[in-house]
C-alpha cells in the first residue's frame, strides 16, 4: 500500500516551525550565555569538582578543525569557536523543538521549561559525556548539575517564548493539531537503530531478508527494492564480512564520521521499512537519532567490558550475538504487529462492505389482498 503524500499546509506548518524553531534556539542560545555568565560566580561549576577546565563546545570545535584542516582551533580562537558550536547546537536543538511544538503540543509543557529539562539530561547528561566531550555525570558535583538544569531551563523557556511569538496564530491551532507518533510505533525504529549503532549491516539484512520472503510487505513503495532477493544476499553478504572484520586488530572506531553516517543510513533504510507507509519518514528519523546513540553507547560499554576481560575477541562475539538476536526480534515483532494490522484492516472493509450491501438493498415489499367485490 503506497504512503499518504502529507497535505501541502501540514507540510508548510512543519517547515515555519522548524524555521521558527531555529530562529528561537539561536536567541534562547544568547539567553542562555548570559544567565550563565550572571550566575557563574553562585555556582562555581568550573571549580574542583568540575575535573575538567575544557568546555565541551571548545572540544567539539577542536575535532571539527581536526577533520577539516588537519590542526587543532588556535589558542586565540578557541572561545570564538567553542560560542559557534554552542550557538549551533542551540539552533539545531531549537528546531528540533520546533517541529515537535507543530506536531505534538504537550511538547511545550511549562512554557518551555519541560524542553529545558529535557535537552539538559540528553545532551548535557547523556549526549556529550557518551562522545568523550566530558566525564559521565557522576564525575561532577550537585552543584555543578544544577547550574546545568537551571541553565538549560532557561534556554527552553525563551525557546518557547520566541517560537510563541513567531508562530502561534488563532487561525493555525488546528491546522497544528496533529496526532504524534504513538510511543510504541517510535520505540521500535529506535531500537533497531540502536542495534544499527552496533553493526552497519545486520539490520538492513534481516529486514531485506524479511521483506524477500513475503513476512514483510513493501509492494509499491521506494522500498521495495528491499524484497528483492539480490539485495537480501548483498546485504547478508556484507552483515558477514562486517562480523569477520569487526574483530581484527585495526578495525577502525565505529565513532568515526564515515561509519557514524553509514550507520544512520542503515537505520533510517531499516526503520522505514518496518514502519506504516504513512509513518516512514518519522520512523527513518528516529531510527537514524538511535544509531547515533547506539553507536556511541555501544563504543563506551564495549570498550570498558573488553578491559575489563583483558581481551576484546569474546567481547565482540558477545555483541554480534546480541546485535543480531536483538534485530531478529525487532524485526519479526513489527512484521507480526504489520500483519495483525492488516488483517483487522481486511475485517473492517468486509464489515463496512456488508453494511452498505444491508443500507442499498431494497426493503421488501408488502402485498395487501384487495377485498372481493
Amino acid at each position: 500500500m503506497a504512503s499518504n503524500p502529507i497535505p501541502a499546509p501540514r507540510a508548510l506548518d512543519d517547515m515555519r516551525g522548524t524555521a521558527g524553531g531555529l530562529a528561537a534556539g539561536l536567541a534562547a542560545s544568547w539567553a542562555m550565555d548570559r544567565f550563565q555568565s550572571a550566575v557563574i560566580p553562585l555556582f562555581q561549576p568550573s571549580g574542583p569538582d568540575h575535573g575538567d577546565q575544557t568546555p565541551a563546545p571548545e572540544k567539539a570545535a577542536n575535532i571539527v578543525a581536526r577533520l577539516v584542516s588537519g590542526s587543532d582551533v588556535p589558542k586565540r580562537d578557541r572561545a570564538a569557536a567553542g560560542s559557534a558550536v554552542h550557538y549551533v547546537i542551540g539552533g539545531l536543538t531549537g528546531a528540533v523543538y520546533g517541529l515537535l511544538a507543530e506536531r505534538y503540543r504537550p511538547a511545550t509543557a511549562g512554557r518551555g521549561a519541560l524542553f529545558g529539562i529535557a535537552s539538559a539530561t540528553l545532551i548535557d547528561q547523556l549526549a556529550v559525556p557518551l562522545t568523550g566531550l566530558a566525564r559521565p555525570a557522576w564525575h561532577y558535583s550537585l552543584r555543578t548539575h544544577a547550574y546545568a538544569y537551571l541553565s538549560h531551563v532557561v534556554f527552553g523557556m525563551a525557546t518557547e517564548a520566541v517560537r510563541r511569538a513567531l508562530r502561534d496564530r488563532p487561525d493555525a491551532a488546528e491546522s497544528r493539531d496533529y496526532t504524534p507518533l504513538p510511543l510504541e510505533e517510535a520505540a521500535l525504529p529506535f531500537a533497531l537503530g540502536m542495534a544499527n549503532g552496533q553493526r552497519t549491516m545486520t539490520p538492513p539484512a534481516i529486514v531485506s531478508l524479511a521483506a524477500a520472503s513475503g513476512a514483510l510487505k513493501l509492494d509499491g513503495s521506494r522500498l521495495a527494492f528491499l524484497a528483492h532477493p539480490l539485495t537480501a544476499g548483498l546485504f547478508t553478504i556484507g552483515a558477514a564480512a562486517e562480523y569477520y572484520v569487526d574483530v581484527q586488530p585495526g578495525t577502525p572506531d565505529r565513532t568515526d564520521p564515515m561509519a557514524i553516517g553509514g550507520r544512520m543510513a542503515g537505520a533510517a533504510l531499516s526503520a522505514a521499512a518496518i514502519a506504516r507507509p504513512e509513518e516512514r519518514t518519522q520512523a527513518a528519523l528516529i531510527g537514524a537519532a538511535g544509531a547515533v546513540a547506539g553507536a556511541y553507547l555501544g563504543y563506551r560499554v564495549r570498550a570498558f567490558a573488553s578491559r575489563a576481560l583483558g581481551r576484546d575477541l569474546p567481547v565482540g562475539v558477545v555483541e554480534d550475538t546480541m546485535c543480531l538476536a536483538g534485530t531478529a526480534a525487532i524485526t519479526g515483532f513489527a512484521v507480526l504487529k504489520r500483519r495483525r494490522e492488516a488483517r483487522q484492516q481486511r475485517l473492517e472493509a468486509a464489515r463496512n462492505a456488508a453494511l452498505s450491501s444491508s443500507a442499498a438493498a431494497p426493503a421488501p415489499r408488502t402485498v395487501h389482498p384487495h377485498p372481493a367485490g
